[in-house]
Order: structure tokens, then C-alpha cells, then sequence
């Protein structure tokens, strides 16, 4: 009897963390990535930033915008995320406000749980940058900052409509920093692969992208990185990523989206 009441108990959790999970995921689209070459780092900012070179990366798919707290709060109802992120006051508006002070361990269990995980650095610089060569994928002018991102210094923008880049993807730079899968390395002398490059995967501080490093506007550039020590606590944020996998067509196997290489394509 304990044995059967047990299996129903486990069923109906895992029912109910799939609801949740179908629901984190319905608030966030994911917004396809094609696959592609570009020049990631620049050799016109400062010393962590270079030397540019070429990387080329396998198509993915990467959240429209950073993670909410309503979409935390799913995560944490499903018992695998921490109850006692910062919560805004307001429960109704949960949904539109980001999940400020995420740590890094937070970022790889919510990604984990909605079946994808974090970007590395590579894929962020890549998703953001959207084809554009300019330091801001909008241009050279760092004041229009406040038509594309929040910012403290923002004053006159009320309840903003922020614009997207090329590739849909919107509100990701300078308000607050996100969180990358990749651990920090200096500048990127040593040699990485040209496809789908990995940072270190172990450290003393991890990757932050979409960081103010200079102040003012100017210093949130597509190419702005910066450290961060671990145990890390800070005003961060994140988004996910995921890759297209084939069903049934051999472990490991992976194909753009809608090609089928010896099985059903789905994303994972």
C-alpha cells in the first residue's frame, strides 16, 4: 500500500512540476538563433576584451528577455529553485519585474529545470550583437541607450517599450548584468576552439555580460565583460539557452531546426 501511495505521490509531483515548468516557459519566447560566424571581442576596448577573432557557433535558441520573478517563483513552487530570491512588493506585477540578485547556482537550476541551461559567452555575445559590427548593435551612439535597455540614469522613460535588436531580443544591457555559463579568463589570448568555444568551466569568478564597465552609457557595449568572485551576490540576471537535438537518431546527435538527421528534431 506505502509503494502505490508513493508511486501516485511521485506521479502527481512530476505533473505538477511539468505544469509549472509548460508555464515558466509559456512567459518567455524563445527566439530562434541561426548559425553563424562573427567577430567577438574588440581590439578598441579594454585589455579583457581582445583580440577580436572569428567564431563560428551551431544554431540554438535563446530567450527573448531575462528571466522574471514570476517565472523564478514557478521554478521554486516546483521545489528546485530557492524560495527567497528578491520579490517585489507587488505580486500581480511578478511577471514584468526581472529576478534581480540571481546567483550562478541559480541560473544553471532554472535553465536546467525548463530544459535548456545557460549561454556561454560566446552565444550571448552572438544572440545580442545580431549580425551588427558596431559597439552598440544600434550604432555608435551610446545615448540612445534608454530607447533599448533600463537604466537608473534613464529619468524620463516611464514604463518603457524597449526596442529589440535585429533578432528580436530585447532589455539586456546596462541595467544589470547577466550571468554566462563560461568561468572568467582574463582577455582571450589563449587560444580557443573557432566552433562553439567554451570558456573555463571551473574558477574563482564566474562570466558577466551586458555589464556597465566604464559608467555612464558608454561602457555597456555588446563586447563588455567582467568578473565576478564566487560566492556571488549582486544585482544579476540570466537567460537560457537551448540546442536542437535529433530524437532517435543516435546519442548526441544534433541538426539545425526542421532537418531531420536520422530522427525527429526537437530542442533540448
Amino acid at each position: 500500500m506505502m509503494t502505490s501511495a508513493l508511486f501516485v505521490l511521485l506521479g502527481a509531483n512530476a505533473m505538477l512540476s511539468d505544469s509549472l515548468r509548460s508555464e515558466a516557459r509559456s512567459h518567455n519566447p524563445w527566439i530562434s538563433v541561426p548559425a553563424g560566424c562573427f567577430i567577438m571581442g574588440s581590439n578598441n576596448g579594454p585589455p579583457s576584451e581582445r583580440p577580436a577573432h572569428k567564431v563560428c557557433l551551431s544554431a540554438f535558441r535563446m530567450q527573448e528577455h531575462r528571466v522574471t520573478q514570476g517565472e523564478f517563483e514557478l521554478c521554486a513552487k516546483a521545489g528546485v529553485c530557492r524560495k527567497d530570491l528578491y520579490k517585489t512588493r507587488k505580486q500581480d506585477t511578478r511577471f514584468e519585474f526581472l529576478a534581480l540578485f540571481s546567483t550562478y547556482p541559480d541560473s544553471r537550476s532554472y535553465c536546467k529545470w525548463i530544459g535548456g541551461r545557460t549561454p556561454t559567452e560566446a552565444e550571448w555575445e552572438y544572440a545580442m550583437r545580431a549580425g551588427t559590427t558596431t559597439p552598440y548593435f544600434w550604432g555608435t551612439d551610446s545615448l540612445k541607450t534608454c530607447e533599448y535597455a533600463s537604466n537608473r540614469k534613464c529619468k524620463d522613460v516611464a514604463d518603457p517599450v524597449y526596442k529589440k535588436n535585429p533578432w528580436g531580443f530585447s532589455d539586456f544591457m546596462p541595467g544589470s548584468c547577466e550571468l554566462v555559463q563560461d568561468f572568467w579568463q582574463e582577455n582571450f589570448k589563449h587560444k580557443q576552439s573557432a566552433l562553439n568555444p567554451e570558456g573555463p568551466l571551473q574558477g574563482d569568478s564566474t562570466t558577466l555580460k551586458g555589464c556597465n564597465t566604464v559608467g555612464g552609457f558608454a561602457g555597456a557595449t555588446v563586447t563588455a565583460r567582467k568578473p565576478n568572485s564566487l560566492p556571488q551576490f549582486g544585482r544579476y540576471t540570466f537567460r537560457c539557452v537551448e540546442k536542437p537535438v535529433v530524437v532517435g537518431g543516435g546519442r548526441g546527435r544534433t541538426a539545425r531546426p526542421g532537418v531531420l538527421v536520422g530522427g525527429v528534431v526537437g530542442w533540448g
